[in-house]
């Protein structure tokens, strides 16, 4: 409900108002994704990993629908702006009532545990593993925000039309979908997940080599399809990390909690960063290789993280 509350807020065309339901939507967006990974795992111990292939595909589409959707909206509403605004606080409202339905009619079986050990709270930040985690979902947060941010004005500064470049970034967007449900679903079954990590690295450093070096049309849409499977699968891959690193559900809210705060900072000033770069340097090159380094450093971390292990291993005396 604090979500949609924002949602309607930031319609009223107010500076305060408008950082004001800013603000709420980001308390409401980071609180729901630090206690769902724990949720999935305690609600749905033996569907752990398919859960949260649902649950990542359809934050992915919802963004994707969300971003091709509000412009429309606005054009061919009466209310403009305010309108692409306001409607989407209807499905987060018909989430809170589904919340609500399902908590007053849960059985005892499955409600959620509270534990309360405040003990293990900082040991979850002096653990490697817990570390890994976190880093590794930062930075595919990074390589994504910049991606999201950025890839149409480089294409533009390419020589492709703005309408095409539109058009690659929506494509961009939707190839990584199935790809967003297939990798935790596969993750679960393997003990370790370091084949994955590679294969979806590997993916993304050579699309964005194929930035970097490619001259051609056809060249910058391959590449933009092989950082679209590549970020469609880690960003899905992060998110099972966290149930699957954790051996109880308190353990894996903590995880999310840690793994998030570190993950949006890093989103965060991934495309601010960036900005200043092209602007120092006057062309891609630059943004391009950090983005290739970056993706080194997510697949190095990416393999400890993958490792078939839980947190609590490092929970030593």
């Amino acid at each position: 409900m604090l979500l949609a509350l924002g949602i309607v807020i930031r319609t009223i065309a107010h500076p305060v108002l408008l950082f004001g339901g800013t603000l709420m939507i980001g308390i409401g967006i980071a609180v729901s994704n630090v206690l769902l990974p724990g949720i999935i795992k305690e609600r749905f111990p033996k569907r752990e990993t398919l859960m949260t292939s649902i649950y990542a595909t359809s934050m992915s589409l919802s963004a994707a629908l969300a971003s091709g959707l509000s412009i429309p909206i606005a054009e061919h509403s009466a209310y403009g702006w305010q309108a692409a605004l306001a409607v989407w606080a209807i499905p987060a409202i018909i989430a809170a009532l589904m919340w609500i339905y399902f908590v007053r009619h849960r059985t005892s079986a499955n409600k959620v545990r509270m534990e309360f050990v405040y003990a293990s709270d900082m040991r979850m930040w002096r653990s490697r593993l817990a570390w890994q985690v976190a880093v590794f979902m930062g930075m595919q947060a990074f390589v994504y925000n910049v991606i999201i941010t950025w890839l149409p004005e480089m294409l533009r500064d390419y020589g492709v039309t703005s309408s095409e470049a539109g058009w690659m970034l929506s494509v961009n967007q939707f190839v990584g979908l199935p790809i967003g449900l297939i990798v935790p679903i596969l993750a679960g079954k393997m003990a370790s997940q370091r084949l994955i990590v590679s294969i979806l690295c590997v993916l993304s450093f050579i699309g964005l080599g194929g930035l970097f070096y490619g001259d051609s049309y056809t060249m910058m849409v391959i590449s933009v399809l092989l950082i679209g499977v590549a970020l469609g699968g880690l960003f899905p891959l992060a998110l099972t990390f966290l149930g699957l690193r954790a051996y109880t559900a308190k353990q894996a809210a903590e995880l999310s909690g840690m793994a998030q705060a570190i993950g949006y900072f890093l989103a965060a000033t991934g495309p601010i960063l960036m900005g200043y770069v092209i602007d120092a340097t006057g062309n891609w090159s630059a943004a391009l290789l950090i983005l290739m380094f970056m993706t080194l450093l997510t697949w190095v971390v990416g393999l400890g993280a993958g490792r078939n292990r839980v947190v609590s291993d490092d929970f030593s005396g």
